[in-house]
Order: C-alpha cells, then sequence, then structure tokens
C-alpha cells in the first residue's frame, strides 16, 4: 500500500510538471514529462499482467518518444503492426527491455542516424514481431540490419 501510495504521488507529480511544461510553453518538456509518466505507469504494472499488444506498443512508444526527444535528428522509429494483431496478448513488460536493448547497442555503433523499425505479420496462429535496426544496414539485404524476433501465439 505504501509502495502505491509513492506511485501515485510520483506520477501526479510528473503530471503537475508537465502541466507547468505546457503553461510554461514548453511542449518538448512537457512531451517528454507525459511520456516518462506513461512509461513509468506501464513499468509500475505487475509483471505478470498480460497486456494487448496495443498497450505493449504504447510503451514502447513512449520510451522510443524520450529517445527521439534526446537523439533529436539522429534518431527514428515507426512500427508497423496490422490493426488485426493489436488485440493479441502478451505478458506486461516483454518488448520494451528487448527494444531497449536494440537502442542501446545501436547507439553504441558510430551511426550518424540510428533508426528502429518494429514490425509485426501474422503467421497463421502465430504473430511474428521483428525488431530492427539499421546499424549493420548492407545494400545485401536491402532493409534493416540486425533483427530481433519473437513468435506469440494469438
Amino acid at each position: 500500500m505504501n509502495m502505491m501510495k509513492r506511485s501515485h504521488f510520483l506520477l501526479n507529480t510528473l503530471n503537475c510538471i508537465a502541466r507547468t511544461a505546457y503553461v510554461e510553453g514548453a511542449p518538448i518538456t512537457e512531451e517528454a514529462v507525459y511520456n516518462l509518466s506513461e512509461l513509468i505507469r506501464c513499468a509500475l504494472a505487475e509483471k505478470d499482467q498480460i497486456q494487448t499488444i496495443r498497450g505493449e506498443l504504447a510503451a514502447v512508444r513512449n520510451y522510443l518518444k524520450l529517445q527521439k526527444i534526446r537523439l533529436k535528428d539522429h534518431f527514428d522509429f515507426q512500427i508497423v503492426v496490422p490493426d488485426s494483431a493489436e488485440d493479441c496478448r502478451i505478458p506486461n513488460m516483454t518488448l520494451l527491455p528487448i527494444v531497449e536493448s536494440v537502442v542501446m547497442q545501436g547507439l553504441t555503433n558510430d551511426r550518424k542516424c540510428l533508426c528502429i523499425l518494429i514490425c509485426a505479420k501474422e503467421m497463421g496462429k502465430n504473430l511474428e514481431i521483428f525488431i530492427e535496426d539499421n546499424v549493420s544496414y548492407s545494400k545485401e539485404n536491402q532493409g534493416y540490419g540486425e533483427d530481433d524476433r519473437y513468435i506469440i501465439d494469438k
């Protein structure tokens, strides 16, 4: 109960900071604080809780938006998931640690811009999720470089 009170205080404080940023005309700060607040809200959810792909990607999107604010023109991302796949269920906080790892690995290379692609495609009764970056891009593969592939039962 005490932890819940502290997390409510933290989230309410972050929302207050975001509103202050709005009033002061600082939209980038406002967006960063809201993204962080939503990311923390997802992280505080129970680990064994089941989430939809839509919900899981919302947390991933908030993380990637924070990276975009931080890295500006040196970072970009795209998420391509069919609408029909968004209701598939996945354990909470499954994709975020993987995406974070791909981003951190990509930032260690001397690339001018790191681009992350997250896409999903339905494969019968499964959903295949690809998390790719452009770090090892080559003309031979005509696409993003390193990828992590995950298969989820629908």
